[in-house]
């Protein structure tokens, strides 16, 4: 990624890179007091004329058929190459949302952000860490640090992991089937050395728990496979036999048939 959005091979960027982008911009109040206005105009002087600057991002105009009340800020963008590109913040009481479209048909560029921010607004929600987790072991230092769940998924249905950032200092962060869904800095409490080792603990406890029934597992099915080939032998035993003992009656009745002559 560069400065001038000029194409080069060599820089790349991904949605993921421009959403952390967007998110960190929620810190910067004065950038979406820029971004929501419509037009600035920098006055002509005896060496420069005047400039007008347009507001471009239609889901900010107010008065425009793609206009979004939730949208803060953005950024539109295009080249050949990367053809059209669009990054939205939006914000709806405690929900702030970035929403990015990257390479998109121009027709579709809008109503495929708006989808997105409607869907999340719709079916996402912070929960607050404190009121739903224990806290055994350790303080939040921020009593109002949320995750960010699925409206259906229960905080029970989290992994948390510890990462210690300094004596009696960590970092908790919370998963959801993987995905990160929130973090909080927090203090060990007394006494509590090392909280990552019983998260550590109880991961090995679980893969133990995994090794120990793909085992049993793997023991069944070989008990199965040696149950089969051991029934096969002795069907085949069973034949074979039979077989023996049937060419033995003809010979006897042969050999009886020619003494008779």
């Amino acid at each position: 990624m560069n400065t001038n959005g000029v194409f080069d091979e060599s820089h790349v960027t991904c949605a993921r890179d421009m959403a952390l982008v967007g998110s960190a911009l929620f810190a910067y109040p004065q950038f979406f007091d820029a971004c929501q206005t419509q037009q600035y105009v920098i006055p002509a002087t005896e060496t420069v004329e005047e400039h007008v600057f347009q507001q471009h991002h239609h889901m900010l105009l107010d008065g425009n058929t793609d206009y979004y009340e939730n949208a803060v800020g953005g950024k539109t963008g295009y080249t050949t190459e990367a053809e059209n590109t669009l990054i939205t913040m939006a914000q709806n009481g405690d929900k702030r949302l970035v929403c990015v479209a990257l390479k998109t048909y121009e027709g579709h560029l809008y109503s495929d952000t708006r989808a997105m921010l409607d869907y999340a607004f719709s079916n996402f929600g912070r929960v607050s860490i404190e009121e739903n987790d224990d806290c055994d072991g350790f303080e939040l230092k921020d009593s109002a640090a949320t995750v960010t769940l699925p409206a259906n998924v229960s905080f029970d249905g989290l992994d948390r992991k510890f990462e210690e950032k300094g004596e009696g200092e960590a970092v908790v962060t919370y998963y959801y089937k993987d995905n990160p869904v929130g973090s909080c800095e927090v203090t060990l409490e007394e006494g509590v050395s090392d909280v990552s080792s019983s998260e550590e603990s109880k991961e090995e406890d679980d893969a133990a728990t995994v090794e120990e029934k793909e085992s049993a597992s793997l023991s069944v099915k070989l008990g199965i496979i040696l149950a089969f080939v051991l029934g096969l032998l002795v069907i085949i035993l069973f034949f074979t036999i039979r077989t023996i003992r049937k060419r033995r009656k003809r010979r006897r009745r042969y050999d009886s048939r020619r003494r008779r002559r």
